[in-house]
């Protein structure tokens, strides 16, 4: 797997080179000396957003003060997985309990839903999602990356 931080810096210097291109442009340099910064932005940014763009998408479902949730959000994100995040039906009206589909539940890898306590249900999960639902606990990351990995 890639660094997550990778896709950051290489939209980062591509930004470097677009603020170099414009102060050489500004300060009256020729266009053969700025243009390949220009050339060099502009193929680092996109390169940056398409791969960014083929991450691993991983759902994580439950309230954003779970200690065990924010700790697995930071490994699947240093494994490079995009990461999106549900409350689960405790904070809002779930679609999924009305018969609708997940909206957050297109292309995913996985979802990693935290285990039923306090109301919380993580049965809609299972019937709004068309990818493997699993429970969060200590293995939850290494079942994440077993998929990534097929």
């Amino acid at each position: 797997m890639r660094m997550p931080m990778a896709d950051s810096l290489l939209a980062l210097i591509g930004t470097f080179f677009a603020v170099t291109a414009l102060i050489l442009a500004r300060g009256g340099a020729d266009a053969l000396v700025w243009a390949p910064f220009v050339v060099a932005a502009a193929v680092l940014v996109v390169v940056a957003a398409w791969d960014a763009r083929r991450a691993p998408v991983v759902l994580l479902v439950g309230e954003d003060d779970t200690p065990g949730l924010l700790r697995l959000e930071g490994a699947l994100e240093y494994e490079g997985c995009a990461v999106r995040r549900c409350t689960g039906p405790v904070d809002r009206h779930c679609p999924v309990l009305s018969g609708e589909p997940c909206p957050y539940g297109n292309g995913l890898l996985a979802a990693v839903v935290r285990p039923a306590r306090a109301g919380f249900d993580p049965l809609p999960c299972d019937r709004g999602i068309d990818a493997p639902v699993l429970p969060l606990d200590e293995a939850a990351a290494g079942r994440v990356a077993t998929l990534a990995a097929r």
